[in-house]
Parts: structure tokens; sequence; C-alpha cells
């Protein structure tokens, strides 16, 4: 971009002419984001308890054994490289809270 182009505006940052953003991302996060907060809120829990009780029925003891096979490979084999007991779902979760202004425990 020349200097003369640099003065015109609109020209020097053309990825911000959209509203709503600005140089560190959305200015108000719309309703789809509070609606992806409460459902990766209520997957954990899903999740959490299906961990803890899925081992009692016996047909869904198939899908439980995978659950805690994904859980112990995500914490100790991603968790080599991405720090012990990662977890992909918390990490998600943890990038729409910052969209969202809510800040790390």
């Amino acid at each position: 971009m020349s200097a003369r182009d640099r003065t015109r505006p609109g020209l020097a940052r053309p990825g911000l002419a959209r509203p709503g953003l600005t140089r560190r991302g959305l200015t108000r996060p719309g309703p789809l984001y509070q609606l992806l907060n409460a459902a990766f809120h209520g997957a954990h829990c899903a999740i959490i308890l299906f961990a803890m009780l899925g081992w009692t029925v016996p047909a869904l003891l198939p899908f439980h054994l995978t659950l805690i096979g994904l859980t112990l490979t995500s914490w100790f084999v991603l968790g080599r490289w991405l720090g012990q007991g990662y977890c992909p779902i918390s990490d998600w979760h943890w990038r729409l809270k910052a969209v969202l202004g809510e800040g790390k425990p």
C-alpha cells in the first residue's frame, strides 16, 4: 500500500470496515455465542455425568469405555504437548468465553 493510499479513508484497514469488528475482534457477540456457551456448558455436564455413571448401564458400557479412552488419550497424549489434563472441549469453551468477555478463573 502506498503512502497516498494510507491517507484515503477506508483503505488503511479494509478488514475493519465491516460493522461490529475492531482490532481485537467482535465488539458485541450475537445471541449465537450465548447459545454456544450454554451448549458447551450442557455438553460438559453431560460428559462428566456419563463418565461417572455410564458404566452402571450395561448397554452403554462400550460408549463409556470409548469416552474414558478418549479422555485418557486427551489428558496424557495431547497433554504431553498441550499441558497435562488438556481437554479440547474446555479449550474451545474458553475461547468462546474470551470472545464473550468472560475471563478464566
